[in-house]
């Protein structure tokens, strides 16, 4: 369980950080000054992903959050946890 929680919120974080910096950088590439008017109906589009990624982002502090309480009430069994794959750790916990 732990496992899942700790790969959601890596892969969350990766295509996160991805977004961002595709936002601050290559995006400029869709926004020079000869494609204005090419620009123009991207921005809602844009707009509305950027929203979507604030969800995510809300997302991904709650995943670290759930992350970090489960390893304040059981360090033990959040180290148990941290490595293999998901499968082992899953088979791992039904034999408990």
């Amino acid at each position: 369980m732990v496992e899942l929680l700790r790969l959601l919120r890596k892969r969350l974080s990766d295509t996160v950080a991805t977004w961002d910096e595709f936002r601050e950088g290559e995006i400029g590439y869709f926004n020079d000054d000869e494609s204005t008017a090419a620009w123009s109906p991207l921005k809602d589009s844009v707009g509305t992903v950027n929203t979507a990624f604030s969800d995510l982002k809300g997302i991904l502090r709650k995943l670290r959050d759930l992350e970090r309480e489960l390893g304040e009430d059981s360090p033990q069994g959040v180290s148990h946890f941290s490595s293999g794959d998901v499968d082992a750790n899953q088979n791992s916990c039904m034999l408990n």
